[in-house]
């Protein structure tokens, strides 16, 4: 058996380093798509001082926007993940010391309200917090990552990274499978959409309203009230 606690932050982990992986092969194409969009070869007549220019790779520039905003969206879900984890971190410190000053609040008669808010809290973050981040993994585990006795690679396992094009002898070389790759619905649209809006997104989204909800919930029960709304500040 494994601690729901460790099992959220092993999985919170696995999905920021592929996130970062996915990062830093946009990266190197978008770079990669920089150097040979702007080589120029000049071409001079001979026996005159007249010439023109040619850059044949220069019409891959128009894709540049596609890959900043590619890379503009694995870096926001990056975030979300980081904060994902950062709450967890948190929880751990919430049950050792908001559960005791909570107790010992809640046993005074004129800080009883508070104490019940502070249990809540703690009680909230460190057990159906990871536990949703948990059901996260549930929900998804199928999609994203491989199942070791099929060996059948899932959908969305991997987001396709456009290889970079090159610049080779006055031509644009690998323009075309740097192109059909980015226009390929099933490999490089559809999965980037599910890891940054399913996976890093909405689901941590999700996990915390569920858990703002339940600390709402205990802290109602046990006699406290919490206002969601200053809550969700504070996170």
């Amino acid at each position: 058996a494994i601690d729901a606690f460790v099992f959220a932050e092993q999985y919170t982990k696995e999905i920021t380093s592929k996130l970062e992986v996915f990062i830093h092969g946009f990266e190197a194409s978008a770079l990669g798509v920089g150097q040979t969009g702007t080589v120029t070869t000049y071409c001079q007549i001979l026996g005159s001082s007249l010439g023109f220019a040619i850059s044949p790779c220069r019409y891959l520039m128009a894709t540049q926007g596609t890959l900043s905003l590619s890379i503009t969206a694995l870096y926001s879900a990056t975030v979300a993940m980081w904060a994902q984890m950062m709450l967890l971190q948190i929880g751990k410190v919430f049950i050792f010391f908001l559960l005791p000053l909570g107790v010992l609040l809640r046993s005074i008669r004129f800080t009883r309200s508070a104490g019940g808010a502070l249990i809540a809290i703690a009680v909230g973050f460190y057990i159906v917090y990871p536990l949703m981040v948990v059901a996260d993994y549930a929900l998804v585990k199928d999609d994203i990552f491989m199942d070791s006795a099929t060996g059948i690679p899932p959908p969305y396992a991997s987001i396709a990274i456009p290889p970079g094009p090159h610049h080779e002898q006055g031509a644009c070389r690998g323009d075309a499978e740097y192109l059909s790759t980015l226009m390929n619905r099933s490999a490089f649209l559809e999965p980037m959409a599910y890891w940054v809006i399913i996976v890093s997104i909405l689901l941590p989204v999700m996990n915390l309203l569920v858990t703002i909800t339940f600390i709402r919930w205990l802290s109602s029960f046990i006699g406290s009230e919490i206002e969601v709304s200053q809550l969700a500040r504070v996170v």
